[in-house]
């Protein structure tokens, strides 16, 4: 779960394409919990990234995005 004290910057916006069952789920996550689906977005894609260094050059895989 999400800190309830902890503040994003969600400052910058992307535009992806998902399957519609990703949708729909975000969807569902994000009314049952409450949390946007932004933010559910942005902490699973932090997850994502920290898990997948490997997807990176390796000059890019050193670099920390835990928030500051």
């Amino acid at each position: 779960m999400l800190d309830p004290n902890r503040k994003l910057n969600l400052d910058t916006a992307i535009s992806v394409k998902v399957e519609l069952d990703v949708a729909e789920a975000l969807s569902v996550m994000a009314d049952y919990t409450g949390i946007s689906a932004d933010e559910i977005v942005n902490t699973a894609m932090r997850r994502f990234i920290v898990t997948h260094k490997d997807y990176f050059p390796e000059d890019e895989a050193t670099k920390d995005i835990r928030p500051r």
